[in-house]
């Protein structure tokens, strides 16, 4: 969920890369949809320390499993 200057996906199948500026309005989508997610109980839970996604709680898998 961010660019680090040139790749923008962890695995094959995109034949180009994500531009900055629409990888910063999709996550930002992210934020758009925490409070309806909330509304119906549903949690999110990171697991990428990296991840540009800061609107969900970051935890480790051994914390969650």
């Amino acid at each position: 969920m961010k660019h680090n200057g040139k790749i923008t996906h962890f695995h094959e199948g995109y034949s180009r890369t994500a531009q900055p500026k629409a990888l910063a309005e999709f996550v930002g989508e992210f934020g758009a949809i925490r409070g309806d997610l909330n509304g119906r109980r549903i949690k999110v839970v990171n697991l990428n320390p990296d991840s540009a996604l800061k609107w969900f709680e970051f935890k480790t898998i051994d914390e969650v499993l």
